[in-house]
């Protein structure tokens, strides 16, 4: 096994197998589901919170909650109070609007055949542009 630094992160990954042969649509990766009587960590945690630990009067939960709230509210960590206000109201959400003049912009093979060619007047416009633009620089010694 090579151990790849990350300067070569970008190569292309090996494709192992038929992509054909992998997951047909409509298929479980894993049909059996969970196996019977496996333990959710999750589900065990959130049980564990609504217990009172020994020796105190409120739930985990309580003392959770208690303990996050010093450490944002009364100790001012900040990374503390953005998760807060990140559980209290959500994330905010970023809208990203593709449209021009109410109509979709193509990307790639989902581009209308008009606005293929003319991203390919614009491409070969800019190839002259480039082409004129070493011209010169190579008579002016640049």
């Amino acid at each position: 096994m090579t151990n790849k630094s990350p300067d070569n992160t970008g190569e292309k990954q090996e494709i192992r197998g038929d992509i054909k042969t992998r997951f047909k649509k409509g298929e479980s990766g894993n049909p059996k589901g969970r196996p019977q009587g496996s333990v959710s960590i999750t589900t065990e945690i959130k049980k564990k919170l609504n217990e009172i630990p020994e020796g105190q009067k409120k739930t985990y939960l309580d003392l959770l909650i208690n303990r996050i709230l010093k450490l944002g509210v009364v100790d001012g960590n900040e990374q503390i109070i953005k998760a807060i206000w990140g559980y209290v109201d959500g994330m905010p959400k970023q809208k990203t609007d593709i449209t021009s003049g109410d109509e979709r912009i193509g990307f790639g093979h989902h581009m209308e055949p008009e606005h293929i060619e003319l991203a390919r007047r614009y491409e070969n416009e800019l190839k002259d542009l480039e082409d004129e633009l070493y011209k010169k620089r190579v008579v002016n010694g640049e």
